[in-house]
């Protein structure tokens, strides 16, 4: 992809992250939102939150990873994703 493309997807990205950490947006729906938009672009700035989205899915529960306890990391990840934007 080139390069204004990636630009658009990481502008899309930083606000729905600035949405999450404002409280407008839930933290599971808005990384669920990013890794969409992400889809099969490998975007580095992007990769944890595509992974988070991955860990809540349901999947690895058995492991400790649930839609719960990734919303501190989902959040932490919109915050370094927001100093993207600015």
């Amino acid at each position: 992809m080139e390069q204004s493309g990636k630009d658009a997807v990481l502008s899309e990205a930083v606000a729905i992250a600035k949405l999450v950490v404002s409280g407008e947006v839930p933290p599971n729906d808005g990384c669920r939102k990013i890794a969409g938009i992400r889809g099969a672009i490998d975007i580095d700035e992007l990769a944890e939150l595509y992974h988070l989205a991955h860990l809540q899915d349901g999947s690895h529960d058995h492991l400790g990873f649930s839609k719960e306890n990734c919303v501190n990391e989902i959040v932490e990840e919109c915050n370094v994703l927001t100093k993207l934007g600015t």
